[in-house]
């Protein structure tokens, strides 16, 4: 029996979730990488900037982008991949106490390939903060 990618994951299907951006999350996110740009800490030295307040790390939008992605395959007992993002982009900052909506819609298939296309979002209410195209890919 072939698996068809467009029965298990169908053209539309939508899967959302959402996180708050607090101060400890972005500490535990810096400290887990190693990131510790005044950017995302240092209040004084954000004054200074465009954001005029701490940013969170846009790589920490990212794992919300791959956490939706695992979400859209995961209860189809196939293991998938993602293959990464195409055209990611960092479209607006996310500010600590604001809860971002991390949405990822699967837009086509390469069944020859095995490949499940998504496009995926972050935002936090009606600000866009985040979006990419994700790759997934069967794995079995």
């Amino acid at each position: 029996m072939t698996v068809r990618l467009s029965e298990l994951v169908p053209l539309g299907k939508t899967f959302t979730m959402k996180r708050h951006v607090t101060r400890a999350v972005v500490d535990a996110y810096g400290d887990l990488v190693g990131d510790h740009d005044p950017i995302h800490f240092d209040e004084a030295f954000c004054r200074k900037t465009v954001y005029g307040r701490p940013i969170a790390h846009g790589t920490l939008l990212v794992g919300y982008m791959s956490a939706v992605s695992a979400m859209a395959t995961q209860d189809t007992g196939i293991p998938f991949v993602s293959l990464g993002y195409d055209r990611m982009r960092f479209v607006g900052p996310a500010f600590v106490g604001e809860e971002v909506e991390a949405k990822l819609t699967i837009v086509g298939h390469e069944e020859e390939r095995g490949r499940i296309l998504a496009d995926v979002t972050v935002s936090a209410g009606d600000r866009l903060l985040a979006i990419a195209r994700n790759i997934i890919k069967l794995s079995a």
